[in-house]
């Protein structure tokens, strides 16, 4: 027995992607480009902050004053 209706898994939309300042580590998921989320964190970040995507690591440092 089959239902069309049924919706299978419980999958968020998009890339992850993993934001660690140091003392505390989370992963979200965004739709777009890498380079889009590098340009928002470097305007938004407080604390120098490592960027893990599906390549190598990027480290946004901290805003100068």
């Amino acid at each position: 027995m089959v239902d069309p209706g049924r919706k299978v898994g419980n999958a968020l939309p998009g890339s992850p992607f993993i934001l660690d300042d140091g003392t505390e580590k989370r992963q979200f998921t965004f739709t777009g480009n890498v380079v889009d989320l590098h340009a928002f964190l470097m305007s938004d970040v407080k604390e120098e902050t490592k960027l893990y995507t599906t390549g190598a690591p990027y480290v946004i440092p901290k805003p100068s004053a």
